[in-house]
């Protein structure tokens, strides 16, 4: 397990799911999740099957986010370049962490 860091400060406990059953599955059959979700080289993400709205950041190649959503249960976010990386993390956590568009993504052990 290592920690996220936003713009230099440490936010949440951050897992990384890796290959792609994992990546498949992700947070689904969770009632809740406490943390950030890391997804290596990931361009779209999906909630289908999802029991809790998520935020999501996509993290480009200078780890830097470029973009944010707010998903509800059963929505999709088809496609996003340059994209490197997705976060996901409970709806509501990256407002309490201010992450946003050009902030600056770290994780440490």
């Amino acid at each position: 397990m290592s920690w996220l860091l936003v713009d230099g400060n440490p936010v949440a406990s951050a897992e990384s799911i890796n290959g792609p059953v994992k990546k498949m599955v992700g947070l689904l059959g969770k009632k809740d999740y406490d943390g950030a979700a890391v997804f290596s080289r990931l361009k779209s993400v999906h909630t289908v099957g999802m029991k809790f709205a998520v935020d999501v950041a996509f993290v480009d190649k200078q780890d830097t986010v470029i973009k944010i959503y707010s998903l509800d249960p059963y929505r999709f976010v088809f496609f996003v370049p340059n994209s490197k990386m997705v976060i996901e993390a409970q709806a509501g956590a990256f407002y309490r962490w201010s992450l946003k568009p050009g902030s600056k993504i770290e994780f440490r052990q």
